[in-house]
């Protein structure tokens, strides 16, 4: 379902069960492909990544492995790398620990369209998969992380306007929720100069598995140690990087359609200097109660899009967390975000 198989970890998704999917995912490619898989790290998700490298192997498709990366990382590392033809990342469903979830990428960074989804399902319950000869079998090659981190951080620079960021005394409560962009997120603040506390930044699988404990403590503690040092704002980054909540200086979580209010009257103020109008694209349902003046909003069901129909917009946002500005990325990314708005409300005091 929608590019995603979600089932209980060793399982209903068990090791055997990856391998199957892998192969049935191969058949639909070409041989000698290369196919992106990386995992986040907790133990479910290193089981299943390393079955499914079998799988694809034996179907004659080249894996390069990435292993514990941030997927907005291994996405854009898709992305912009022509030879990668698809992507596959593992990791814990957020609100359940049991299950894992294996999420399936096209060349472009976004999730499989449901044609392709159907052809590997048909593939996998007919157990009909491509068999090649010894000589055709894939390799794995190792990625440099490394490189793929400096790279991010580097364009995440260039595309920011970070010289504002040291001149103004930016100060914010950053909570990592013990995602894999721990180490990355906090490294990118202190190069912009910006004044930060971080909280979970770091590695616990425990943790995880009691999210919703977990989310409760996190508001309780950004919202008061926000308001006792008199910090600008708190951004709350989902483990996996992709939905970002905002507290504001008093301290209060703010719900994900005021929290995307903001973001839209801050662009409605960026527009003004820009002196063109800011393309807005979001959902149906999202609340329209505001006229933003600056503003070209439009409101559909967002699946199946290309990159370039996503660049058309500046920006495109769900209303649940999730904001893509496209000059950027053409998909979520919540450390990107957070800046991004961090860089609006200095720029507009």
């Amino acid at each position: 379902e929608n590019g995603m198989v979600i089932r209980k970890s060793n399982v209903e998704l068990s090791c055997e069960m990856a391998t199957k999917l892998a192969e049935a995912f191969a058949t639909q490619l070409p041989i000698g492909s290369k196919v992106i898989v990386s995992r986040h790290y907790d133990k479910s998700s290193r089981m299943l990544k390393r079955a499914f490298l079998g799988g694809l192997l034996a179907n004659g498709v080249d894996a390069v492995d990435c292993s514990a990366i941030p997927l907005t990382i291994m996405r854009r590392t898709l992305s912009s790398h022509d030879e990668y033809i698809a992507g596959v990342h593992f990791h814990q469903k957020i609100d359940d620990p049991t299950a894992s979830v294996i999420a399936f990428f096209n060349s472009e960074a976004f999730r499989i369209s449901n044609d392709v989804a159907k052809k590997i399902e048909k593939s996998f319950f007919k157990d009909a998969f491509r068999r090649v000869d010894p000589y055709d079998m894939g390799q794995i090659y190792l990625l440099d992380c490394k490189s793929e981190f400096h790279q991010y951080k580097k364009e995440m620079e260039t595309v920011l306007r970070f010289h504002k960021f040291k001149s103004h005394d930016c100060r914010i409560a950053v909570d990592m929720m013990h995602g894999a962009a721990s180490g990355i997120f906090s490294e990118i603040l202190n190069e912009l100069g910006v004044d930060n506390i971080m909280f979970n930044a770091y590695f616990d699988e425990q943790r995880l598995g009691n999210m919703n404990a977990l989310i409760k403590r996190t508001n309780e503690d950004m919202g008061a140690i926000i308001k006792a040092l008199k910090l600008d704002a708190g951004f709350v980054l989902n483990a996996h990087e992709h939905r970002l909540d905002i507290i504001c200086d008093n301290g209060i979580l703010l719900s994900r359609q005021t929290a995307l209010c903001v973001v839209l009257t801050l662009l409605n103020l960026e527009s003004k200097v820009l002196g063109r109008k800011i393309k807005v694209f979001l959902p149906t349902w999202a609340a329209d109660i505001f006229c933003f003046d600056e503003l070209d909003i439009e409101q559909g069901r967002l699946a199946n899009f290309k990159a370039t129909e996503i660049k058309k917009y500046d920006l495109v946002a769900t209303g649940e967390g999730h904001f893509t500005f496209t000059e950027f990325l053409t998909h979520h990314d919540s450390m990107y975000a957070t800046l991004r708005i961090l860089e609006m409300l200095v720029n507009h005091n």
